[in-house]
């Protein structure tokens, strides 16, 4: 059986329109569904006998693939590496690969929801219909519109687009990208200080890893701003956030995830009217899971069968 097991730790593997497990099992293969926290103990038994595994987001360590003898592929289930010892990896001879892109349009799609709710006040208007206020709330159109996207990666990129085709005015902040290359999506570089003092809305897009909307920016920000992160969470401060929201100095905050999920200042009784936060749903699209699923699929089906892998990480 060890030539023939494929364990799967991804939550939402083969959970879309299609069936994988179903086309893994029609080429012999047998699926293990383990521990998804990847708790070692739970998964001893199962990794000593897999030849590939289908990972999410929890920690893989030397001490998982000191128990997997027979394992030769990682296929993370999603983007993000660094949960995975590389090192540890490559000394065993253990191929990596992700699936890149795979959920961009699906990230995309779900800032633009965040941007039109907030521009429109739909969930502010909903809580005050909660509490029997039919008070007309006036919004504004995206369309005439000055928006900044700061981070011009695949998601940056579509959500460009996007805009532009809305007849938004787009400012892009990027330090990698060239402004000829921004230029061929309809928006325009600019420094981040540009987007700070001229952008009614303004759409994290970066890498985690820094500090963006920090309480500087927060102080001298175009008035009434709003912000959309559906990248990471500590791309912000959330204390200043809080605090710039319940004076006034902020519209406005939509995100898909935040720093500390139970205890933010962000989730304030007295800011309900102003904050949109969901449960890291970005990516949650059936269309998305099925593309993940498709490509960790066949990842491991080309690794196993003596083929390099298509998206290869190491």
């Amino acid at each position: 059986m060890s030539n023939l097991t494929i364990l799967v730790t991804s939550r939402s593997f083969s959970s879309g329109k299609k069936d994988f497990k179903n086309e893994l099992a029609a080429a012999g293969y047998r699926v293990v569904v383990g521990d998804f926290s990847h708790e070692l103990d739970k998964l001893k038994k199962d990794l000593a006998v897999a030849v590939a595994w289908i990972a999410g987001v929890a920690e893989i360590t030397e001490a998982h693939l000191s128990e997997a003898k027979n394992l030769k592929i990682i296929a993370r289930y999603g983007v993000g590496i660094d949960a995975v010892d590389l090192a540890s990896a490559k000394a065993r001879g253990i191929a990596v690969t992700n699936t890149p892109g795979a959920n961009s349009l699906a990230v995309a799609e779900h800032s633009l929801a965040l941007l039109l709710s907030s521009a429109r006040h739909v969930h502010s208007s909903f809580q005050k219909v909660l509490k029997n206020n039919w008070q007309v709330v006036r919004g504004s159109q995206i369309s005439g519109s000055h928006v900044g996207v700061i981070g011009f990666g695949k998601i940056g990129r579509l959500v460009t687009e996007k805009l532009v085709s809305l007849g938004a005015k787009v400012s892009v902040s990027d330090p990698y990208i060239n402004s000829h290359e921004i230029s061929k999506f309809g928006a325009t570089k600019v420094e981040l200080e540009e987007i700070k003092n001229n952008c009614k809305f303004v759409l994290l897009q970066a890498p985690g890893g820094q500090k963006i909307i920090d309480a500087p920016w927060l102080s001298t920000c175009l008035s009434n701003q709003v912000i959309i992160n559906t990248a990471r969470a500590d791309l912000v401060d959330e204390k200043a956030l809080a605090d710039a929201l319940d004076l006034g100095k902020l519209n406005f905050y939509a995100a898909d995830a935040l720093q500390d999920e139970l205890n933010s200042p962000l989730l304030r009784d007295n800011l309900r009217e102003k904050v949109l936060i969901t449960a890291h749903i970005a990516a949650q699209t059936d269309e998305a899971i099925d593309k993940m699923s498709e490509m960790a699929v066949a990842n491991i089906l080309r690794v196993l069968s003596g083929e390099p892998a298509v998206n290869p990480v190491l």
